[in-house]
């Protein structure tokens, strides 16, 4: 991985020049510090903390976006569970009264106006 180091900070050829000029943090190695190659800069922060915290936040955020998809998941094929059930409850109750749910005299639907489509003509 490579670090490139630009602005405020101030950059060391070697290791030991810097730590001895830095009394408030660490020496870190950077690939391009301030437009030279192989430098070390002065930071009281460390930079591998910052990509450590990016990486966790990123996967707190994967985390909290696989229990939302899976949450709605859960809730759809339990919903699913309870429309089958309730479908399961119905045709058991077909099956114990048959009689109740047939007609005896089906109902005449000849008093009805029945629906006619019109013929289209081409012209």
């Amino acid at each position: 991985m490579s670090w490139s180091i630009y602005g405020t900070f101030q950059c060391y050829p070697t290791e030991q020049s810097c730590q001895v000029t830095c009394s408030t943090g660490m020496c870190y190695f950077a690939d391009y510090c301030n437009d030279n190659l192989n430098g070390y800069f002065c930071s009281s922060y460390n930079p591998f903390l910052y990509l450590i915290g990016g990486i966790t936040i990123s996967l707190l955020i994967l985390v909290c976006c696989c229990a939302c998809v899976g949450y709605l998941a859960f809730r759809n094929f339990r919903q699913s569970r309870q429309r089958d059930e309730q479908v399961h409850y119905v045709s058991s109750q077909h099956a114990q009264f048959p009689s109740q749910y047939y007609y005896s005299n089906p109902p005449s639907y000849a008093s009805q106006p029945r629906y006619v489509p019109r013929r289209q003509t081409n012209v």
